[in-house]
């Protein structure tokens, strides 16, 4: 079984080699995947051919050591492959090279496992296992159901005379809207940064990347991983450098007083979170059940209700939705129609 597994393992991993250096799959060779993600890849592919190499080698010298040595090397039964290919390979070797060769193998196979666990955490490959509880965690609402800003929904209600606000319980202080760093996303969204495979569906469906907008859905799953990355760097680092000025003298750096100055903005651009449509097709198309779409979300609600910014074009948009109701710029009120008297039922 081991044997058969192998052999499939190894088409595959030829097949992935080809699909993303000798075919070029446009979805691998957009602008995020230069430099280290697509050298990532392709390391893990190198590897998984090392790895079988090392399997083949070892039972193909071994198959022909139970005959030479079967003292040291006791029969193991059928062998799928090493039974017909370790005397092809290797068939005319003497003892001695035979088991340099399965030494050779047997080393070979077992490093390459160790170096990968190893690898495992700094490589996109950590979607092995965070893959599971990243679609345990998800959301079990459908895609194009948007979370409502209680805030908001409260001060909406108000201007529209369906509840009344208590004096007493309105909050002095003006909360933030949205997320401008790492901090301000959930852990759901850092768990789903760690857990994107960067295998660019997301991206191949999204239309407005399709266009030639600059949104690529997959880089911003990227970019967010890379940010707690850097955060994560310099709150390890302990220094005093990063904390938030007015924090009292003595204090540690921590999550809560840390400030580099930077946030996600430094990664992913306005022009990169307008182009988005919302269309949920990203989220549609993940394999693992990553919503990319949350935190472009979440960025714009940072922007515009924090920030007070935005593209000059939506102005008139939002205007027009604070003074009648409605998105149109219409002269009367979105609800004038309701106090008409020539109103029927």
């Amino acid at each position: 079984m081991i044997e058969l597994l192998s052999v499939l393992a190894l088409v595959a991993t030829v097949v992935f080699l080809w699909r993303r250096n000798v075919i070029r799959v446009k979805r691998f060779q957009q602008t995020e995947m230069k430099g280290w993600p697509g050298k990532d890849a392709n390391l893990i592919l190198i590897g998984e051919l090392l790895l079988i190499a090392g399997i083949f080698t070892m039972n193909g010298t071994d198959v022909l050591l139970q005959d030479l040595d079967p003292a040291h090397f006791p029969e193991t039964g059928t062998l799928l492959v090493s039974d017909w290919l370790g005397p092809v390979l290797f068939g005319g070797l003497e003892t001695n090279t035979l088991l340099l060769l399965e030494r050779i193998g047997w080393w070979l196979h077992i490093l390459v496992v160790l170096a990968f666990l190893l690898y495992l955490p700094v490589s996109k490959h950590l979607h092995i296992l965070l893959a599971f509880p990243n679609t345990y965690f998800a959301r079990l609402t459908p895609v194009g159901r948007m979370s409502n800003m209680p805030e908001i929904m409260r001060e909406v209600k108000s201007m529209m005379g369906l509840t009344e606000e208590s004096p007493d319980n309105v909050s002095e202080e003006i909360p933030e809207f949205g997320a401008g760093d790492v901090m301000q996303l959930s852990r759901r969204h850092l768990l789903a940064a760690y857990t994107c495979t960067e295998c660019g569906r997301c991206t191949a469906e999204c239309p407005a990347n399709i266009t030639g907008k600059k949104l690529s859905p997959r880089k911003v799953m990227m970019d967010v991983r890379d940010r707690v990355e850097e955060v994560g760097e310099k709150l390890r680092s302990g220094s005093r450098e990063w904390i938030k000025e007015g924090t009292e003298e003595g204090e540690k750096l921590s999550v809560r007083n840390f400030d580099d100055g930077k946030n996600l903005f430094d990664y992913i651009t306005p022009e990169e979170l307008h182009a988005c449509t919302s269309c949920n097709a990203c989220v549609e198309a993940c394999p693992v059940l990553i919503n990319p779409l949350d935190i472009i979300l979440e960025m714009r609600r940072y922007e515009i209700l924090t920030l007070a910014s935005g593209p000059s074009d939506w102005t008139p948009m939002f205007t027009s939705l604070e003074n009648t109701g409605a998105v149109w710029q219409v002269n009367t009120d979105r609800d004038a129609w309701t106090e008409s008297e020539n109103t029927t039922a």
